[in-house]
Order: C-alpha cells, then sequence, then structure tokens
C-alpha cells in the first residue's frame, strides 16, 4: 500500500512476532486468528500527547509508544537514545520523520523550534531538589539525602533507578527502597 507517495512496509514487532506488527508509517495490525490484519486504533495514552499502542501477549496487555516501535523496526537500535520527531508532530511516525538522538539533543531541537516547556523543567528540576530518604533493605539503615543527585553520588546508584524506585516503577534500587520525606525536612 502506497501512503503519500510512501511504500507502506510491515514488519513484525520484536517480542511479538506472527501475532503483531508494525508499518514504516506507524500503522499496527493484528495478525492473529480472530481479526486477520485488523488495523488497531492508536491512542494518545501518555500526558505528552504521544500515541500509543496495547499489545497483548499471554493475556497480559502492555502499553508502547509507537514513534518507539517504528523506530525499533525499521531504524534499528537506538542504544539507549531517545527518539525525536524530526517536524515536532508527534502523530506523524513515519520512519523519514523519526531519528535517533541524545537526551541533549532532544533538548536542543525543542528549545530552537519554541517547543521547549520551561514549566516542566522546572518541575523536573524541583523534584531534583526534593528531599528524599533511603532504607537499605540488606540491613533496614535508613538514611536521607538533600537531593537526588545526591542520593545518586554517594550511594553509586544513576539516577534514572532512584527516580524509578521513588515512583514505585521499580520498588528496589540496587537494594535500596527510596521515598521522598514529608515536608522536605
Amino acid at each position: 500500500m502506497e501512503v503519500n507517495n510512501v511504500v507502506e512496509e510491515w514488519r513484525d514487532i520484536k517480542g511479538y512476532q506472527g501475532k503483531y506488527q508494525i508499518s514504516n508509517t506507524g500503522k499496527v495490525r493484528s495478525l492473529n486468528y480472530h481479526r486477520e490484519g485488523r488495523i488497531k486504533e492508536l491512542i494518545p495514552k501518555d500526558c505528552r500527547g504521544y500515541l500509543q499502542i496495547g499489545l497483548t501477549k499471554k493475556g497480559k496487555k502492555r502499553f508502547y509508544a509507537i514513534h518507539r516501535l517504528v523506530a525499533d523496526s525499521f531504524i534499528g537500535n537506538g542504544d539507549g537514545k531517545q527518539v525525536n520527531h524530526k517536524d515536532l508532530n508527534k502523530k506523524n511516525n513515519n520512519t523519514e520523520n523519526l531519528e535517533y538522538v541524545t537526551a541533549r539533543e532532544n533538548t536542543i531541537h525543542a528549545i530552537q523550534n519554541g517547543r521547549f516547556d520551561s514549566s516542566s523543567q522546572q518541575l523536573h528540576e524541583a523534584n531534583e531538589k526534593r528531599k528524599i530518604g533511603v532504607l537499605a533493605v540488606k540491613n533496614g539503615i535508613v538514611s536521607r539525602f538533600t537531593s537526588i543527585r545526591e542520593a545518586s553520588r554517594k550511594l553509586s546508584i544513576d539516577r534514572k533507578q532512584i527516580k524509578q524506585s521513588l515512583q514505585n516503577k521499580y520498588p528496589l534500587a540496587k537494594g535500596y527502597r527510596f521515598f521522598y520525606v514529608a515536608g522536605g525536612d
């Protein structure tokens, strides 16, 4: 099929081979026996407006960002880099519109194109500076730090892991459980 002079190509989604496919234009179709080749509806799932899709495997549904699936399937492995929409349109998930960039490059691109949200940056900076507590699960020792950055430096744990623990995405980070200190004290 041809979409806007682009020949649509389909590839299996990694981890869902034979069940779901993604196209180079950002469409997803199911290949299961109930709905052969049915194009699935994309939904703006997250608060930032990125299109996502819910894929089911062994009865469990998991959501994936469309731009990430397209990039992984057609551009290759980004080695931990972010996927940038060149034209800033989060709904344009065509392969030609996507590229892997570092977080810094992505921020610069947003600033240069007037899309930088200073309020989200201020929120990020405020969260970085909130006082946190940490419980060493192994020995029960509780410590306090003035910021995520300080805890990261002193415990040699990546800030991203600490943030994920604080958000309960992964309760433990290298044997530590992190929590915000009430009232910041």
